[in-house]
């Protein structure tokens, strides 16, 4: 990054500044999404890997989270060492609810269209900025000529997967079809992320990690009915891997894509104006991919990284002048502490343009900043940009083992700025430590490597609830509420969706 980093600071400030800084944190229920009872369409399968977004449709919110969906229907099995896929198999699951996420329905797994052979998860979801009806949900695709009729063995790495769909609604997220699919000649797409574009841009933006070919592939529709064109490369001449991240900046009306250089491990950044890409900027330090200790086991994650772009702060200077911050893009992002060997949270930010990106320790788990003695990772990052006299809200979420070496709890606070230009971030507890089925591939929990849990999730604004003037948050996460019966290489039982609203 072109800073040098900030001072650390001890975050044992006064509680009387910190109320003024914070919203004010309310209960969180924890409501099932999938798997609340045996009737349930989804109890007898899983359901991880999460992303949510609210619409507006019918003149009411529909909050909607998608998410893997391997609820059963004959088109995937499994053995003690092996899973078999057949064609007709998705994976692309969704649900709704009309209440704000007080109760959740479960809309069914969108069918593979024609010359698809299955739908393979890692979703993202986005809400269309013109017509806020529009919700886009996205998936790994593998074509037809992937998958015999006796089903494919194993893991989905050798080539089969080919590309990805994007299936769109236009009713708020209440039914789903395939709208566009697309390849790059066929590369193994990995990752998926989407963004919408506003006001006279009416585009709606994918991007997936091309693995063969190490690059970003960036996708558009250009009125969110027609089908998706490849952009070209944000990162020409760079080794990019991860995940990829997006977001699109309403008030300059430009993209944002992030992702991780497999070279030096730090997360670039790029801007979209128009249709020319601008010069990536690093925006972090190393990140780490990671593998979490949990009790007597492993779970495997991927590279956490998450971030936005909204309102930059303010500091009034001695002078009575007013300095606008360069923190109008803010990102989390996992990485280890070379010390202890930690896994934590640690934050940086951004001039909108990039023309500035520094490290910002203060925000997150950074060692000295608060008492994390375990590890923290899946960073979620959201912004909303304040309205009328109403401050700003910078949202944060992480998850940790902090509370029980052997479950996993989910925290949440506010990437905060003092008035004097110091940020702080406070963590306050919002979902407790949930249990994590135990591994018995290798003959007990002690000996199982990197067991599947769910890799990320994704937080999104939620609007407001009747009488609020501070915004709702949406996340939906992992969870073995129903309790545990196994965890394999492939799947996990039980393993479902939850999710809280939150301020």
């Amino acid at each position: 990054m072109n800073a040098q980093a900030p001072h650390m600071i001890n975050v044992s400030l006064g509680s009387v500044v910190i109320s003024a800084l914070l919203t004010l944190i309310s209960g969180c229920d924890r409501v099932p999404v999938t798997g609340k009872d045996d009737s349930d369409p989804t109890i007898k399968g899983t359901q991880s890997e999460t992303a949510s977004a609210v619409s507006f449709s019918h003149g009411q919110d529909i909050f909607v989270s998608t998410y893997n969906d391997d609820t059963g229907d004959g088109k995937v099995t499994y053995t003690a060492n092996d899973r078999v896929v057949y064609p007709g198999a998705s994976l692309l699951g969704w649900s709704y609810s009309l209440d704000r996420g007080q109760h959740w329905t479960y809309g069914g797994k969108v069918p593979p269209p024609q010359g698809i052979a299955a739908l393979w998860g890692d979703p993202a979801i986005v809400v269309s900025k013109t017509n806020y009806s529009r919700v886009y949900i996205s998936s790994l695709a593998i074509d037809l000529s992937k998958i015999p009729p006796t089903g494919h063995h194993g893991w989905m790495t050798d080539g089969t997967i080919t590309g990805a769909c994007v299936a769109r609604s236009d009713d708020g997220g209440i039914h789903f079809t395939i709208q566009s699919c697309f390849s790059a000649a066929g590369d193994f797409y990995d990752g998926s992320a989407l963004a919408a574009g506003s006001g006279s841009d009416g585009r709606i933006f994918a991007a997936f990690v091309d693995v063969p070919k190490n690059r970003i592939d960036v996708w558009a529709s250009p009125d969110g009915l027609g089908p998706f064109v490849k952009l070209g490369d944000p990162f020409p001449g760079m080794r990019m891997v991860s995940h990829p991240r997006l977001a699109y900046d309403q008030t300059n009306g430009v993209l944002l894509v992030a992702a991780i250089n497999l070279d030096n491990q730090l997360i670039y950044m790029n801007r979209l104006v128009g249709d020319i890409w601008q010069q990536p900027v690093i925006v972090s330090n190393a990140t780490t991919k990671v593998d979490i200790k949990v009790g007597s086991q492993t779970i495997r994650m991927a590279y956490g990284f998450s971030f936005d772009v909204g309102t930059a702060s303010q500091t009034e200077l001695e002078n009575g002048n007013i300095r606008v911050n360069d923190d109008a893009i803010r990102l989390l992002y996992t990485t280890r502490d070379a010390e202890t060997q930690r896994i934590y949270v640690r934050g940086s930010a951004c001039r909108a343009d990039l023309a500035n990106c520094h490290d910002v320790p203060q925000w997150g788990t950074t060692p000295g900043n608060l008492n994390t003695p375990r590890d923290q990772w899946n960073p979620t990052v959201t912004a909303w940009p304040g309205f009328f006299g109403l401050p700003p809200v910078w949202k944060a979420t992480y998850q940790t083992t902090d509370d029980d070496p052997n479950g996993v709890s989910i925290k949440e606070g506010n990437l905060a700025v003092l008035p004097n230009g110091t940020p702080i971030f406070v963590p306050f507890d919002m979902v407790s430590a949930r249990a994590i089925c135990p591994d018995f591939r290798y003959g007990s929990p002690g000996n199982a490597k990197s067991g599947y849990w769910g890799d990320y999730d994704e937080m999104t604004l939620a609007g407001f609830s009747s009488g609020s003037t501070s915004p709702d948050f949406l996340l939906s996460f992992s969870d073995s509420f129903k309790g545990c019966v196994s965890q394999s290489e492939f799947t996990s039982n039980h393993l479902h969706v939850s999710s809280v609203v939150f301020k």
